[in-house]
Order: C-alpha cells, then sequence, then structure tokens
C-alpha cells in the first residue's frame, strides 16, 4: 500500500508511523469530493466562475485544492466485510492549531455499523475547509474499528462538539480505537469561496489569483 505524502505527514502528526497502519476489514477508503457550478465576485476583483465537477481521493498521490471544491460533504465508503462491525470515522485538520494543543474536528461519526453513516452517531457533521491564510492546509480522514459501542458523556459529547483542541491520540486510547484501518487526505488553501464565507477584508483578499483544482 502506496501512501501519499500529506497521509505519511498526517501519520507523524498523529503519532504513528505508516508502516504501523492496520488494514484489516476495511482496507479501502473511498472519498470523492463534487461541488457545483456557481460564480464568485470577491474583492473588486473579476469574477470567479466554478464549473461543476468532482474528484476522489487518491492514496497515491494527494490532491492540492481549495475551498470551492471541498465544501460539500463527500461521498464516503469503505470495503466493511462485516455490516455489524462498529467505526468510527474523522475528517480532522492537524494545521488548525499549533504547539502541541491540539487539532480541530472537520467531522466525526462514530457507532457506524459498516460502511452505513448515516446510521452512524455523527458527533460533528461536517464542517467545509475554510483555512484562513495562503498556504494548504491537511484534512485527514481517518477510520478506526471499534472494539465496542462508544457511549459518550454529556460533558465528553459537548466538548468534542467545541471542535477545537481535540486531543486525537488521548480519544482513540480511551475508546480502545487503535491505529486507522484505512486513512485518506487532501489539501486545501484560501480561494475566492473561503473569502465569501468569512466576509472579504484586507488580509482574506490577498488570496492567490488563481485558486483551481490541481490534480496535475
Amino acid at each position: 500500500m502506496k501512501f501519499s505524502s500529506a497521509v505519511v505527514a498526517a501519520a507523524t502528526f498523529f503519532g504513528f508511523g505508516s508502516a504501523s497502519f492496520k488494514f484489516g476489514s476495511a482496507t479501502t477508503l473511498d472519498v470523492t469530493f463534487s461541488w457545483e457550478a456557481s460564480n464568485v465576485t470577491v474583492c473588486d476583483q473579476p469574477t470567479y466562475v466554478y464549473e461543476a465537477g468532482s474528484f476522489p481521493l487518491s492514496m497515491d498521490k494527494v490532491v492540492e485544492t481549495s475551498g470551492y471544491y471541498t465544501q460539500n460533504q463527500p461521498a464516503v465508503s469503505w470495503d466493511a466485510t462485516d455490516k455489524d462491525q462498529l467505526y468510527t470515522l474523522f475528517m480532522l485538520d492537524p494545521d488548525a492549531f499549533y504547539c502541541g494543543k491540539g487539532t480541530k474536528i472537520h467531522w466525526m461519526v462514530m457507532n457506524t455499523p459498516g460502511d452505513d453513516l448515516t446510521s452512524g452517531d455523527a458527533v460533528n457533521e461536517f464542517a467545509h475547509p475554510g483555512p484562513p491564510e495562503m498556504r494548504h492546509h491537511r484534512y485527514v480522514f481517518l477510520l478506526h474499528e471499534q472494539q465496542a459501542t462508544i457511549t459518550l458523556s454529556d460533558d465528553e459529547r459537548a466538548s468534542l462538539q467545541e471542535r477545537v483542541f481535540f486531543d486525537y491520540q488521548g480519544f482513540t486510547t480511551t475508546h480502545e480505537l487503535g491505529t486507522p484501518v484505512a486513512q485518506q487526505a487532501v489539501d486545501a488553501q484560501l480561494d475566492a469561496y473561503i473569502v465569501q464565507y468569512y466576509g472579504e477584508g484586507d488580509y482574506y483578499c490577498s488570496f492567490p489569483e488563481s485558486c483551481r483544482l490541481d490534480q496535475a
């Protein structure tokens, strides 16, 4: 199994190397982003014209893209041979916070039977990437097999729903999730869509002149 540079870097950040990934009943995590056609005008710049499209994530090469193309919840599935096996899916941004203060949860669904995410417990609904700076952020999808049903206390759920400063290693250790059985990653950066999302300003208006999907 070949790992993209983003996955390897994220694995190091989260405390496990690519060699330690445990591939069991879920060996392939399929993640596909789709978007609609639209126009976005911000910062007194020419209108950005976006055509509808989609792209899958790949274990071979990380996609470097921007906010418009990752604004919608992606289609996610995996090879779950046992439909009674429970899983937890994370989408995390390890670049949101620094100095060892944790990471940000963009999506978290646990107690998912098989790959039926609609039947899982969505602790945090999908929140699209929105890096407020020029550089790319890594957005990492991590799939874990559960040993049993996870029951959260009211305080733990409330803390998770704040999304920020998430202790990934602490959570996976406490709930005996082990290392991921599958993973994917995408790199996304600031673009006109995210500027519009945050609101215009001198800082946000300094985004790249050309932000486009780049799979070359």
